[in-house]
């Protein structure tokens, strides 16, 4: 062979490796063939990119869509082992395969995994002390129209009574102290108190530091009281939303990437928000600052459902490569539970 011929032969692999270097691209190498592997994950942050207005931020959004090749979702192998439906709902349904800039707040298949299993932990630590978390906020309108966190969203929220938060902070620190072992390779469990909510985080080597007090992935439980009328949000500055008590109860499950959890009924969500609106916000958690492009953006629904899970006619969940009937995972995961 050639020199030159031998030269290019070394020069083009560098060429297509630094090619998805730069886009943070990773691959997850299977043993066999249709296994699912999860390995141990280490954080490749995306490139920083040029945003003028929403069409970019759509257009930016599908290329690190989990299409083709990149479906191998990376999912951290201690969601697998601490909760194992969480890990295959998102073997069927991933998300976004890396950050892309810094600045927007979305969730890559791990970052999401990360956070339902901890959302797993609340709703047991909750039950513990004879107490409940509902869904909440815009992770109740995930629930409705993704079967999951919103996408391009970056923590997930959960609503507990405000008489149960000394003893649902005391609960978790005690397992923190105690029985962290049970989280096996899983990493350091906390919750802390932050604008009158609590911060739930599992701390790991691809979590962000925030700052503040706590790191992301973390779920905000933030508090209420209800009296005869209404019920009333009460974490936040300034507090939040106030909600007729005949529209929040009874309450009903959903599904919800894996798991089952109450919320509210699912006039609450479409009140507050517009469920046909795709909208990025303009506040980015895991970093707990506004981001340095203004205002929320209007992304394209459409180009989303191509790849990222939506729920379609109330009872199934599809990202146009693999569905799922709701009912009959709300029935499974009920008995399983």
């Amino acid at each position: 062979m050639k020199p030159k011929h031998r030269l290019t032969l070394f020069i083009v692999p560098i060429a297509i490796l630094a090619v998805f270097y730069l886009h943070g691209w990773t691959f997850t190498i299977h043993a066999q063939e249709n296994a699912i592997v999860y390995t141990p994950l280490v954080r490749v942050p995306g490139p920083k990119v040029h945003i003028e207005n929403d069409k970019d931020i759509s257009n930016i959004l599908t290329v690190v869509m989990p299409l083709g090749m990149q479906q191998l979702a990376q999912i951290p192998s201690w969601v697998a082992e601490v909760c194992p439906r969480v890990a295959e709902h998102f073997h069927l349904f991933p998300y976004f395969t890396n950050f892309v800039d810094l600045d927007l707040p979305i969730m890559t298949t791990d970052f999401a995994a990360h956070l339902v299993c901890t959302v797993s932990l609340a709703a047991d630590f909750a039950s513990a002390i004879a107490s409940r978390v509902y869904l909440h906020a815009g992770s109740l309108l995930g629930a409705v129209r993704h079967g999951g966190p919103i996408p391009w969203d970056d923590d997930i929220d959960l609503f507990l009574p405000s008489e149960d938060a000394e003893r649902f902070m005391q609960y978790c620190n005690n397992y923190a102290a105690t029985r962290a072992h049970l989280l096996s390779s899983a990493g350091r469990l906390a919750c802390v108190r932050g604008n009158n909510a609590i911060k739930m985080f599992i701390v790991t080597e691809t979590s962000w530091q925030t700052n503040q007090r706590w790191m992301s992935p973390f779920v905000d439980i933030f508090l209420y009281r209800t009296n005869e009328s209404h019920v009333h949000e009460i974490s936040g500055i300034p507090p939040g939303h106030t909600y007729a008590r005949e529209q929040y109860f009874p309450t009903r499950s959903y599904y919800f990437a894996g798991l089952v959890l109450p919320g509210p009924q699912e006039g609450v969500a479409l009140a507050r928000y517009n469920a046909t609106d795709c909208l990025l916000s303009s506040y980015n958690h895991r970093i707990e600052s506004w981001y340095r492009f203004n205002g929320s953006h209007h992304i394209d629904c459409a180009a989303m459902r191509v790849g990222l899970p939506f729920i379609y006619n109330g009872s199934i969940i599809s990202n146009q490569r693999n569905a799922r009937q709701l009912s009959e995972s709300l029935v499974l995961n009920s008995l399983l539970s």
